[in-house]
């Protein structure tokens, strides 16, 4: 017996192993988050509904309709082979919100980056950590003004 070869033979058998196995790890699904959260205090949005949607070059792929849960979050896997674009709509529950309830993106951009959709510039500094995730879209929401409370009865009719 040569421990030496013996050696040299696992570490080949190791390697032969990863390199068969590349291909199949390269093609698990990847998953996405999408993440709703108050500007005021990055406190989740529970129960908001959230529409996805993929896009690749035809047909578009049905959407699905989930809900955010306790943490204010949705979860999805991405379809194998990686559609181009993705189409996120948040529908808040109550009316005296407002966001920037939609994200469309390239599929790979969310994955390697992530993306965060505010319908103000100015965010709080944990929200501004959140942002840049891979994998992770943030719907930022704030509550309606006391002014923008008064008018929507106006705008909205």
């Amino acid at each position: 017996m040569n421990p030496l070869g013996d050696a040299l033979t696992m570490a080949f058998m190791k390697a032969l192993v990863l390199f068969l196995l590349a291909p199949t790890v390269s093609c698990l699904a990847q998953q996405v988050t999408v993440r709703v959260v108050d500007i005021k205090n990055g406190q989740p949005l529970k129960g908001e509904k959230v529409v996805i949607q993929f896009f690749a070059a035809h047909p578009s792929l049905s959407p699905t309709t989930v809900q955010t849960d306790v943490n204010g979050e949705t979860h999805f896997v991405v379809p194998n082979p990686t559609p181009e674009y993705v189409d996120v709509h948040v529908f808040l529950k109550s009316e005296h919100w407002h966001c920037g309830c939609w994200v469309y993106a390239r599929t790979n951009r969310v994955l390697q980056q992530g993306v965060v959709q505010s319908p103000a510039t100015k965010m709080r500094q944990g929200i501004q950590e959140a942002a840049g995730k891979p994998g992770e879209i943030v719907i930022v929401a704030r509550p309606l003004t006391f002014f923008e409370k008064l008018l929507y009865p106006l705008v909205k009719g």
